[in-house]
């Protein structure tokens, strides 16, 4: 009989930026060189170093988790026979490597790529309808639903610090700057009053494009 549980456990092993969220570091904004929508605005350092030490840091806390999964799945000997750890663990480490050695804006675009394969993980696990009755006793067995709603649980707590960040940012700002930079308070506003995880995430991307319009891929 074909067992499911190795797509969901390829599934959570890309979910990684998740299990720690970043307090928002004490920045001072008051050099006028620091304060124009450009990359060497330090809002937008602030932001990007927080993003990319919030996904280092949880990937790596991920990795060992899912490891310790798989070592229970050999205990309780659930795929006898499966070979562990399987393609889709070597790549998650793997990538994680890369992306540690990428320039910024190679890390950035990865950073993208991961958290779009969260929505994805999310939406699979969420929805049980889509399950087969083995694959929903094994979600529940090795409590990814539970793990799942922990790393939503971060995000949302993350995008709730990059908004105070700008709030930070903008009560530092002249009038005329405020006001040259207003459509970032706009989008800040509309950002902070969404609730729904998939729908803030997609609005939380668009934040670096006021700053450095970067990471389409080719």
């Amino acid at each position: 009989m074909k067992n499911n549980f190795i797509i969901y456990l390829g599934i959570i092993l890309v979910v990684q930026p998740c299990l720690t969220t970043p307090v928002p570091k004490s920045v001072d904004f008051t050099s006028a060189d620091d304060e124009q929508l450009n990359e060497h605005n330090k809002l937008y350092k602030q932001v990007l170093n927080n993003f990319i030490d919030f996904t280092l840091k949880s990937s790596e806390e991920f990795l060992d988790f899912t490891m310790k999964i798989q070592e229970e799945i050999k205990r309780n000997n659930d795929f006898p026979d499966r070979e562990l750890p399987n393609r889709r663990h070597e790549k998650f480490a793997k990538d994680l490597a890369n992306i540690k050695s990428s320039e910024s804006e190679q890390t950035l675009l990865n950073m993208y790529r991961l958290t779009e394969d969260i929505l994805s993980a999310d939406r699979e696990v969420s929805v049980k309808i889509i399950h087969s009755d083995e694959a929903e006793n094994l979600i529940e067995k090795y409590k990814i639903r539970e793990f799942m709603d922990k790393i939503r649980g971060r995000y949302m707590e993350f995008y709730e610090n990059v908004s105070n960040s700008i709030e930070l940012y903008a009560n530092e700002l002249s009038k005329t700057q405020k006001q040259d930079q207003q459509k970032l308070f706009d989008w800040n506003e509309d950002f902070s009053e969404i609730k729904d995880f998939h729908s803030k995430t997609d609005q939380f991307m668009l934040f670096f494009e006021y700053f450095k319009p970067c990471c389409d891929e080719e």
